[in-house]
């Protein structure tokens, strides 16, 4: 099972932060009885303090998650703090306390902590979903015609500033229509410098990524996360040269896709699907249509 979620696990004289990024159950032999047992298990990564040892004995505490708001909270209990005993209830960490929480996509006005900004609108266009197959606040971005190589994708201006060593977590799912390479980075908004960039391998199954960067530059610049990858359009070029290369310009085809990446001359044979709905009747019969019209 894929989560989310940002774990406390204390022990007697120190404690450790990890984001759980996945759990479930396992079958394992009992060393003792030699049996084959079940038992829960999960997958983290050390955001702070020491990697705990299979030895040790711990205790747990959620401070929050990162895509369920129902489950963001925390309790939080001390005898040590100035004034204490006292226990005080925090409320919405994952998106309250968040640079970015996007829950929508820009037009005309742009908020980059509550928007998704996309790079290059004259170019691409975005969908947005509140949710989408136990996934929220989902975007889908198409490219529109273009035969020029540039990058596409989101680019999220942080309007709070991030100082060093202080650490940057950052969270999201990701799927695409085919198996694609992106560029994720974080730096200055104005470009001078880079505190950290990632390649995000890309498949046609929703995967959860978590990137994790210790500001390395200045606090007193402002900070842009971007996701982009460049415009392909090596399916639309390969029908086209096709085409031309057999000397049959003028055989019926069409162009059945989820995304808008073609030649403005394949208008016309173009049929643009939905990529959760895939090929339905209609299109299909769309298409019929297409190839008898020609």
């Amino acid at each position: 099972m894929s989560t989310a979620f940002v774990l406390l696990i204390i022990r007697p004289t120190r404690y450790s932060l990890m984001c759980v990024l996945t759990y479930g159950k396992e079958t394992v032999v009992d060393e003792e009885t030699q049996e084959i047992v079940e038992r829960d298990y999960f997958i983290g990564a050390l955001l702070e303090g020491d990697a705990p040892s299979s030895d040790q004995l711990l205790d747990f505490a959620r401070i929050t998650n990162l895509f369920d708001e129902e489950r963001s909270g925390a309790l939080y209990l001390t005898a040590s703090d100035q004034e204490s005993p006292y226990m005080d209830v925090i409320d919405g960490i994952g998106r309250n306390q968040s640079l970015c929480w996007p829950e929508d996509v820009s037009a005309d006005y742009e908020d980059p902590k509550s928007q998704y900004v996309i790079i290059n609108k004259s170019k691409a266009y975005g969908e947005y979903k509140e949710t989408q197959q136990d996934n929220n606040r989902v975007l889908k971005l198409g490219v529109s015609v273009t035969e020029d190589n540039i990058p596409i994708g989101i680019s999220q201006d942080f309007y709070e500033y991030v100082a060093n060593p202080n650490r940057v977590v950052i969270s999201y799912k990701i799927k695409g229509s085919s198996e694609q390479t992106w560029k994720a980075s974080l730096g200055y908004t104005n470009g001078e410098h880079t505190d950290a960039e990632f390649d995000v391998p890309v498949t046609t199954e929703w995967q959860y990524k978590l990137h994790v960067v210790t500001i390395d530059w200045s606090g007193r610049h402002l900070r842009t996360f971007k996701l982009q990858r460049d415009c392909n359009h090596e399916d639309s070029v390969e029908i086209a040269s096709w085409l031309y290369d057999n000397n049959i310009q003028d055989a019926p085809y069409a162009i059945i896709d989820d995304e808008y990446v073609i030649l403005e001359s394949q208008l016309p044979h173009l049929v643009l699907t939905n990529p959760y709905d895939g090929l339905t009747e209609e299109l299909a019969m769309r298409a019929i249509n297409i190839l008898n019209q020609q």
